[in-house]
Order: C-alpha cells, then sequence, then structure tokens
C-alpha cells in the first residue's frame, strides 16, 4: 500500500510540473495584447502648446512650465509644493480592454517628492460612468528620477472599469526637474479571445488539480482543523487573483478613503507577510511527519507562483518582486514558528526514564550515592 501510495504522488506532482510548463510554454507563445493600427490620441505632436491659441485636446494641471519641443513636449518644475502636467480624455472602441503607451522619455535634474507616486508620471487610467478615473492603470512607463535617457519606453495601461473613455497623463507631481516626452504614441488594446480562452481552461485546470491534491493532503491530514485552514487560505488567495479589477474596485475605494490613501501602500506587505506565515505554520501543523525541505520548497514556488499567475489576469511590475520576497519571508517564518511548537510538543510527549509510572523519585545525587555504597 504505501508504494502504490508513492507510485500515485510521484504521477499527480509530475503532471503538476508538465502543466506548469505548458503553461508557461503557451504563455509565451500566445500574444498578451492585440493593437489597433489607429491611434486615439489628438494632438500627438502637441502642436496648441506652441502658440497662443487655446489647448482643445490637452487640458493643463496646475502650475509650471510646459512647451511644445520637437516632436513632443517638455514639463519643467522648480517647487517640489506644485503640480506640473496635462491630461487628455480619449475615447476607446468598444471593447477595448487597455491602452498601448509607446513615447520616448528623457528626464533631467529630476528628483522626486516624499511620497511615493511623487514622480514623473506618464500614466493611463480609465474613466469610469461617473467620470471618476480607476485604479487599472496603476502602472508607470516610467519610474525613475535623476537623468534618464532618452529612452524609447512602451507598455500596455489595462482600463478595469466598464468604460469607453481613457485619461492619458503626463505630469510631475510635486517633483522638480524636467521631463521631455517626444513621439508619443496610444493605440486601443484588445486582448485576444484565444488568451481569453487558454486562460479560462488553464484556470479550470489549476484549480481543479489543486483541489484534488488539497483534499488528498487533508485527508491525510493528523490535524483536520489546521489543514482545513490551510485549504481554506489557499482557495481565499486563488479567488483574490482570479476577481477582475471591476470587482476589487469598490474595496480599494473603501481602504483608501478609510486611510487617506495609503491602505494598499500600508497592509499589502503585511497581508502578504502574515497570510503566508499562518498558512505555513498550519501547513506544517497539518502534516508533522513530512519532512522539512517538503514544506519549505512548496511554500517558495507558492510564493513566486501566485504573484506570476497575475500574468493571466493584469501585468506583472516591480512590486510583485517585492511581494514575492515577503510572501517567502513568511511562510520561512512560519515554518519556523511551527517546527519550535513541534520540538516542545515532542519534548512533553516523550516520559522521563527518572519518572517513570511504578518507580519511585529518587534525587539524582542519592541515587549516585546509593550506586557508590553497592558492594
Amino acid at each position: 500500500m504505501p508504494r502504490l501510495v508513492a507510485s500515485v504522488w510521484f504521477w499527480v506532482w509530475g503532471g503538476v510540473v508538465l502543466l506548469a510548463l505548458v503553461s508557461a510554454l503557451l504563455l509565451w507563445l500566445v500574444p498578451r495584447w492585440v493593437d489597433l493600427p489607429d491611434s486615439v490620441l489628438a494632438d500627438p505632436d502637441f502642436a496648441a502648446f506652441a502658440s497662443e491659441a487655446p489647448v482643445a485636446a490637452w487640458q493643463r494641471v496646475g502650475g509650471g512650465k510646459v512647451e511644445a519641443i520637437d516632436g513632443g513636449v517638455r514639463l519643467a518644475n522648480d517647487d517640489p509644493d506644485v503640480v506640473v502636467g496635462i491630461d487628455q480624455v480619449i475615447d476607446l472602441p468598444r471593447g477595448g480592454h487597455g491602452v498601448r503607451v509607446t513615447a520616448t522619455v528623457t528626464l533631467r535634474d529630476v528628483v522626486a517628492g516624499p511620497e511615493r507616486w511623487q514622480r514623473p508620471r506618464v500614466v493611463v487610467q480609465g474613466v469610469t460612468p461617473d467620470g471618476r478615473a480607476d485604479i487599472g492603470g496603476r502602472f508607470q512607463l516610467i519610474d525613475r528620477v535623476g537623468d534618464v535617457g532618452p529612452v524609447r519606453l512602451s507598455a500596455v495601461f489595462p482600463v478595469a472599469s466598464p468604460s469607453d473613455q481613457a485619461r492619458v497623463m503626463l505630469r510631475l507631481h510635486r517633483t522638480t526637474g524636467v521631463m521631455e516626452v517626444r513621439d508619443l504614441e496610444v493605440a486601443a488594446a484588445f486582448r485576444p479571445a484565444t488568451r481569453d480562452l487558454l486562460r479560462r481552461g488553464l484556470i479550470v485546470l489549476w484549480l481543479g488539480i489543486g483541489a484534488a491534491i488539497g483534499l488528498a493532503l487533508w485527508w491525510q491530514s493528523q490535524n483536520r482543523l489546521a489543514a482545513t485552514l490551510v485549504l481554506a487560505g489557499l482557495g481565499s488567495l486563488a479567488l483574490v487573483v482570479v476577481l477582475p479589477q471591476s470587482v476589487r474596485q469598490p474595496l480599494h475605494d473603501l481602504l483608501n478613503a478609510a486611510t487617506g490613501g495609503r491602505g494598499i501602500e500600508l497592509l499589502k506587505p503585511l497581508l502578504h507577510l502574515s497570510g503566508f506565515a499562518v498558512l505555513a505554520f498550519a501547513s506544517r501543523l497539518a502534516q508533522p511527519h513530512r519532512p522539512l525541505w517538503l514544506f519549505v520548497s512548496a511554500w517558495l514556488a507558492a510564493a513566486v507562483l501566485l504573484e506570476l499567475a497575475e500574468l493571466y489576469f493584469s501585468m506583472f511590475d516591480a512590486d510583485d518582486f517585492v511581494d514575492m520576497a515577503f510572501n517567502a519571508a513568511g511562510a520561512m517564518l512560519g515554518l519556523a514558528v511551527a517546527g519550535h511548537v513541534l520540538r516542545r510538543r515532542g519534548r512533553a510527549a516523550t516520559p522521563d526514564p527518572a519518572k517513570a509510572p511504578g518507580r519511585p523519585e529518587i534525587p539524582e545525587r542519592e541515587a549516585a550515592s546509593a550506586l557508590m555504597r553497592r558492594p
């Protein structure tokens, strides 16, 4: 029977590895976005800023200096308390899922403000029906300071809200220095139908094999309560990853309103660290007879794969590497605490030979003296 169980687990984990390789290969081969050839940007050369005529397409934001240059625009700011920028609302074709922005960016003597968002920004955000901006475009085309470029950059900004409009923003948000943007191109982007079909199929396969492995491990667990906690936690993580941004948007809004706009920034590291610590701790208590290296390798893989899974649903950026680090640190912390608890339980469960039932307790010094007096 043990040999049969080992054989079954060998094929199960072999299937997981094979599915992971197939997922990665298809993710690499199938294009993520398809761009429309026509630009959706009005006045891409910023000609309106070269004259005294009213700026129709672009709207100025804040103060500072905005001027047209050869093939682009220059934003300059010398006051760290001022926002300098321009915005334009663009119309998206029906069914558009995102906006691709391509531009050549140059930074000179740029100094960021104290807050994380006070940096040079080239961003696209969807516009909800009530005129508000969603957070689908939290990814920036450039996120650097100092002297940079000129460098050609391109990125797709997902538009999370069910909207036919988006806002293109170029800003020095309480950031001093100069930012030049040339050869700006903005085009609507769509997710190919084959990509969506592939994503749904892989989601079903991964959830199915994950549920099967989880139930098998739950059945073999020595602590069913801890195993149930692990399965519920992993199921919640999978649900968070699968949920579309439009569903998560109200939760983000409530959190930001309650914390003055810094809720996500403050809570994300804590949630990643504590969540993985609790799950790793519970998994070790549920399966204490298995070797430690299995838990270490499994939770390190989960810490990385959870963030890589976002490639199927949104975008992967530098913040996801930070999330991986917090995931891994939390998992190792949970396993370390679980190991300490199991060692204490083991010592408590091991009987002391000197205090075995039916034998009187003899002080150590008296026992030694008695042995010395024997002939």
